[in-house]
């Protein structure tokens, strides 16, 4: 199926397993780019390592309940793999 997400770029939170490590995998398979979310480092690079998808993949160690969480998001998001597209909450 093609979702037109190619070079697009998606946030997913909650991305270190379940449906948002799911919602990841299928974003990448379209060719998106794609910003993985959680709070736990270990499960995340768990996450990355399985879906391992070069520099269209990278994540953000974070709390999205932190009051600036947002921001923080969006100036990870657009240093490293460009303007957000697309945001999964699954967190």
């Amino acid at each position: 199926m093609d979702l037109a997400l190619a070079d697009r770029t998606c946030v997913v939170t909650g991305a270190s397993r379940g449906i948002g490590r799911a919602s990841a995998a299928a974003l990448l398979a379209e060719g998106a780019r794609v910003l993985l979310v959680a709070r736990g480092e270990e499960a995340l690079a768990e996450a990355a390592a399985q879906l391992g998808s070069g520099d269209r993949l990278d994540t953000l160690a974070l709390d999205v309940t932190a009051t600036d969480a947002g921001k923080q998001v969006a100036a990870h998001c657009e240093e490293g793999l460009g303007p957000v597209d697309v945001l999964v909450n699954n967190a």
